[in-house]
């Protein structure tokens, strides 16, 4: 019957390469020995100084990590921070798109609004899986075969600049929720969103005003979706920033005011016949979060640039 000793040994060499094994439960042998050599000089019964002697050595499997190099973490410190920024990154630049076109093509089917959100998010959430899954299992790959990562030395230019009031994102989300469900409902509103006038069954937007109006306002709101993301990768306000979201927000308030005005943006009768008139405010609603949009962006920086003098 194996002795403890030995019973340690075999428990701790198991991850070893053969070619090193025998070397490394000789000295585990030696060290054993030296140890119980010296606790039963201390008075303790051989039996008591090997179980004392293993047990200050601690477990085996601990040991045979070290001795067969194989690491216990599934992503090392070495790797982990080129495995979080590249994760973060993919998941916050794939994802909204994935969901924007999602939604799209939910809304050009027979599907209703919450089959469609629900579907979306069913889309969005697989494919947050099979992102973080795949990019873990590179990770892990690269660590255990020992690939170098791209380094270089590091100085102080590379700490980064002080951020105040960063853009959270909480922010972001809502901000990419509200243009991923106004794109959503372009498409939505032609074939779900429509009203009987004289027989016939018209959206509420005039099919006309896709060539190229509503293509345009599409193409803006995308933008917009692109701009949050890269504010929230920037974390602050610029004057950049601020430039883009007056101009995109100018773009999208011209589109729909000039239409309006040119009774071109409804279909023909879909205003006297939608009752009480809720859709006389469109326009003045639409200027309005224009006009709030464009002045919170700009307070934002000018607070962030007090805040960092």
């Amino acid at each position: 019957m194996a002795t403890l000793t030995e019973r340690y040994v075999d428990a701790a060499v198991s991850g070893v390469a053969q070619s090193q094994r025998d070397d490394v439960a000789a000295e585990l042998r030696t060290s054993v020995a030296d140890a119980v050599d010296d606790l039963t000089a201390q008075g303790l019964s051989p039996e008591a100084a090997e179980v004392r002697a293993l047990t200050d050595l601690g477990d085996p499997a601990a040991l045979a990590e070290r001795f067969g190099g194989r690491p216990r973490h599934l992503i090392g410190p070495a790797y982990f921070g080129h495995y979080s920024q590249l994760l973060r990154t993919l998941l916050f630049v794939v994802l909204p798109i994935v969901a924007v076109a999602s939604l799209i093509a939910q809304g050009l089917t027979d599907a209703s609004p919450i089959e469609g959100v629900l579907s979306a998010l069913g889309v969005v959430f697989q494919t947050g899986v099979q992102i973080a899954f795949w990019v873990t299992v590179v990770f892990a790959v690269l660590e255990r075969s020992h690939t170098p990562m791209p380094t270089r030395e590091w100085t102080p230019a590379d700490l980064p600049e002080v951020v105040h009031r960063r853009i959270g994102l909480g922010e972001t989300a809502f901000g990419i929720s509200v243009l991923t469900l106004l794109i959503w409902a372009l498409f939505w509103q032609r074939d779900h969103w429509q009203v009987t006038i004289d027989g016939e069954l018209l959206p509420v937007l005039a099919p006309a005003a896709w060539s190229p109006w509503l293509v345009l306002l599409l193409v803006i709101l995308l933008a917009m979706v692109v701009l949050e993301i890269v504010k929230y990768r920037i974390g602050r306000w610029t004057v950049r920033l601020a430039t883009w979201n007056t101009v995109l927000n100018l773009g999208f308030a011209s589109i729909v005011v000039v239409l309006w005005a040119q009774e071109s943006l409804l279909s023909p009768g879909i205003l006297e016949a939608v009752p009480g008139g809720l859709l006389n405010p469109v326009p003045w609603i639409v200027v309005a979060i224009t006009v709030f949009d464009t002045a919170e962006g700009w307070w934002s920086l000018r607070r962030g640039s007090s805040a960092g003098e």
